[in-house]
């Protein structure tokens, strides 16, 4: 390893220890019985895991994550995916770049702000079922159900975020070399089969980057 590689090493080690010590510290304190009624710990062991499994709002709660993480991320991807090929195809950098920024504004939103304009895109007489009346469709229910509100939860960080899988997939595919593109299009490769066959399997950092962002904000 150079030296230059283990200097720009350093601050990861650093701060990935400082992680690595927090997720132990926390395991370690699992084990105690501390609280606020009890400020003198002692060991308890496995017990509060045991506890915890035999309730059912646990494994409710394991559903919900599950449901909200995976639409968040796998929604966020998709979009993000054919919304940044949509800007790599536009012919005029400055278009490119005021969709992008369009794209990306929500992450500026304060979440208290867009909290209060989504409280009132889901109001039944104000808001979007509103709108479907108009043109005579069927209105939403959004909060009904449980399922509803996890999808209305889920539609509101696909709004939220998807900017960054945007930006992060029209990074990688800028980045992609011009002469493979060229060579490609010689070959008469159609948009569709350059951004499958070409950028794509070229632009594997963007997936993975915006994978692991959409995981942490969600987070």
């Amino acid at each position: 390893m150079s030296r230059q590689s283990l200097i720009m090493a350093i601050p990861t080690l650093f701060f990935g220890g400082i992680i690595v010590f927090l997720l132990i510290w926390n395991f370690i304190i699992s084990l105690q019985n501390w609280s606020l009624f009890n400020p003198f710990p002692k060991f308890a062991g496995l017990s509060s895991y045991l506890y915890l499994f035999t309730q059912n709002y646990f494994y409710a709660s394991i559903d919900h994550t599950i449901l909200f993480t995976v639409g968040l991320v796998a929604i966020g991807n998709v979009l993000g995916l054919l919304l940044a090929a949509l800007l790599y195809f536009l012919p005029n950098n400055t278009q490119r770049a005021i969709y992008l920024s369009i794209f990306i504004y929500p992450i500026a939103v304060p979440p208290t702000a867009a909290a209060l304009v989504w409280l009132w895109l889901f109001n039944p007489t104000i808001g979007i079922d509103w709108l479907l009346t108009k043109f005579h469709l069927p209105s939403i229910p959004w909060f009904a159900t449980p399922l509803n509100t996890q999808l209305a939860l889920v539609l509101v960080e696909v709004w939220a975020y998807t900017g960054l899988s945007i930006l992060f997939y029209l990074a990688s595919f800028l980045s992609v070399d011009k002469s493979i593109i060229e060579a490609a299009r010689l070959d008469g490769a159609s948009s569709i089969n350059l951004l499958f066959r070409v950028l794509l399997p070229n632009s594997m950092n963007g997936f993975i980057i915006s994978t692991a962002l959409l995981f942490l904000f969600f987070a």
